[in-house]
């Protein structure tokens, strides 16, 4: 998980060029809140390889991939766009 947090890192740099901006801080809360969601929500899935194969369309889509930074947040939300039943487990701590 800790490689998932530097990618994280890069991708908010890559953004913002500084750490001791506003929008960085923020763009990292954000990468951190998804990546936390999908680790845990991994675990609740019962089909792990469909799930699998819609992250990775949806990482590969990202707004910054081309540049070779994942953005985990829009990918999360991504997938709850197109399979809007794995908001349940995704964001289950939120109120339905």
């Amino acid at each position: 998980m800790p490689k998932l947090f530097a990618m994280a890192d890069k991708l908010c740099l890559h953004r913002y060029q500084t750490t001791e901006s506003d929008a960085y801080t923020k763009c990292r809360g954000d990468q951190s809140v998804a990546i936390a969601r999908l680790v845990q929500g991994l675990y609740a899935l019962s089909d792990k390889p469909a799930f699998e194969a819609l992250y990775k369309q949806c990482l590969i889509q990202g707004p910054d991939m081309a540049a070779g930074f994942p953005d985990f947040d829009d990918a999360l939300n991504c997938i709850v766009a197109q399979v809007p039943e794995a908001r349940k487990i995704f964001f289950s701590d939120e109120q339905q």
